[in-house]
């Protein structure tokens, strides 16, 4: 079961970066699906050369609809198209940052939603958050992520919604 999640993810994957995602293209990007604790459903990674770009996906997702996914992956696809777009050393030391100050992550999760919103896929990232709206504020991760009401409130407002 967790092969055919990770089949899945990844064709998800190319089609996002094929049509969205043009930065990203030609890049390496592994894809693993992994047990994380339950109100984590993914992460993306850069490191140094030679180790490339990763998506890491709760295999507890399994079940979840496209449109879930999507938005899922498009939310870890913006974190390394930004990560692209900084390059490694400011992203290096951002993500340091986004560890330890609680102000600087919730500015990077903005960002990476509004990029996401931005390139059309702002019905994903609102299903994407508003599954899990409830359970990050019962976790008190729900600081550093947009609201599903502020996620339609800025589609909107750049007419993307």
């Amino acid at each position: 079961m967790n092969k055919l999640f990770q089949d899945k993810c990844r064709k998800l994957l190319a089609i996002l970066i094929e049509k969205s995602f043009p930065e990203l293209k030609n890049k390496k990007i592994f894809v693993f699906t992994t047990p994380f604790r339950k109100n984590y459903s993914g992460l993306a990674l850069r490191f140094f050369w030679p180790i490339p770009r990763m998506i890491f996906i709760n295999k507890k997702r399994n079940k979840e609809s496209i449109g879930y996914l999507n938005g899922l992956l498009v939310h870890e696809i913006c974190h390394l198209a930004l990560i692209e777009r900084r390059g490694f050393i400011k992203s290096a030391f951002r993500g340091m940052l986004y560890w330890i100050f609680p102000k600087v992550r919730r500015a990077i999760e903005d960002e990476v939603n509004q990029l996401a919103i931005q390139k059309g896929y702002s019905r994903e990232i609102y299903l994407l958050e508003k599954k899990f709206e409830k359970k990050r504020i019962f976790s008190g991760i729900q600081k550093y992520y947009m609201t599903s009401e502020e996620i339609k409130n800025y589609a909107k407002s750049i007419k993307k919604w």
